[in-house]
């Protein structure tokens, strides 16, 4: 049996394959699969906490796509085993999470599923969204910005 992950979101039935002129596959020529066929078809659901708005800005980023909603399936969206790798190493290092492991991206795709996961290793919400927080208000600041307050004397 496949893991959810390995098994195709969607079918597209093709007369012929697409190739290049060295008989390969051209996958530039591969049609788009129908948003339906994917589950994007769904209304979006926006972060509404810090947490998962800070979860949503790392899809967005190692993905590299404009919107990601709470609901949004990871692989649906592009994501792979490689890609899922370093979403887990961000939130690890950016959540303090080491016991976050893969698998849970596997398991719990979304990123409510992730902040739940979260929850979960730090034992409540609340902690979860201290720690989103600072992380967003870090987004803000320039490199001079981080700088300064790294040289700034520290009052003890």
């Amino acid at each position: 049996s496949l893991t959810e992950c390995m098994i195709p979101s969607a079918f597209v039935l093709l007369d012929t394959m697409p190739l290049t002129p060295n008989g390969k596959v051209d996958r530039r020529a591969l049609p788009i699969p129908n948003k339906a066929e994917f589950g994007l078809d769904r209304p979006f659901s926006a972060p509404q906490t810090v947490a998962e708005e800070v979860i949503a800005n790392i899809w967005k980023q190692i993905l590299n796509i404009e919107r990601v909603g709470i609901h949004d399936n990871f692989f649906n969206l592009g994501g792979h085993s490689l890609l899922a790798t370093r979403v887990i190493s961000r939130l690890q290092n950016d959540f303090q999470a080491d016991e976050l492991p893969l698998r849970c991206l596997f398991e719990s795709p979304t990123v409510a599923g992730l902040v739940n996961e979260l929850t979960r290793i730090w034992g409540d919400r609340q902690t979860v969204e201290q720690i989103a927080e600072v992380l967003k208000s870090m987004e803000s600041l320039s490199a001079a910005d981080i700088d300064q307050m790294l040289l700034a004397p520290q009052i003890t």
